[in-house]
């Protein structure tokens, strides 16, 4: 079976349960307290006994306060990158070429919602995996270790609920714009862009109009 169809099988099984996530064949149930996380456990069960689906205790882990789930920690405060995922990038040599540049970046790419303006700050990073002449300059390295240091400081990302104030906060800069989505003072996501040729020739305002705009 392709993968798109065993995850389009594994959401079929899910449909409508609260507090389920899956990918694949990994499942995450999750609950704002012990009674509540049960409950919904004691329901996936029965659906799983419904639809013929079998799982390997000895594959699963049930009851904890915090797990790893596709290449993140998670616990009640929300998730950060996996520390053991992302420690090879913390130890990376200088790219030496565009290939090995560009491998970096899609990494970083990846993380990105936890980096504030990443496009805006990564572009110099950008125009070097794509220029003409490899150059690789102090200016691009201090980018590049400030942009993983970014990541492993370790910034927590917090659930969205439906039920507490939202607050979008933009920004737009000459090359890029970006935006992060808060609840109660914690972040939710980070998101930017960088500007096109026509962008670029935007008034400041319009520029922080087109951050409102595209962020929601």
């Amino acid at each position: 079976m392709s993968s798109d169809l065993f995850q389009s099988a594994i959401d079929s099984v899910i449909e409508e349960l609260d507090g389920v996530l899956a990918y694949q064949d990994d499942v995450l149930i999750f609950g704002l307290n012990k009674k509540e996380h049960d409950a919904r456990f004691t329901q996936l069960l029965e659906r799983f006994a419904a639809k013929n689906v079998a799982i390997k205790p000895f594959k699963c882990v049930f009851g904890v306060s915090e797990l790893e789930f596709l290449g993140f920690a998670v616990d009640s405060r929300g998730y950060r990158p996996d520390p053991t995922r992302f420690k090879p990038l913390t130890n990376i040599e200088s790219p030496k070429d565009q290939t090995h540049l560009r491998s970096v970046m899609g990494c970083l790419q990846y993380y990105s919602r936890f980096i504030p303006n990443f496009a805006t700050r990564a572009q110099p990073l950008f125009c070097a995996q794509c220029s003409d002449a490899w150059e690789w300059s102090v200016e691009c390295e201090d980018i590049l270790r400030g942009l993983i240091r970014c990541v492993t400081d370790w910034l927590v990302l917090a659930p969205f609920s439906p039920s507490k104030p939202t607050t979008l906060i933009i920004d737009a800069s000459d090359v890029g714009i970006g935006a992060v989505l808060e609840q109660e003072g914690c972040p939710v996501i980070f998101i930017s862009h960088l500007l096109n040729a026509a962008e670029k020739g935007y008034s400041q305002t319009q520029k922080e109009a087109l951050a409102v705009f595209w962020a929601v």
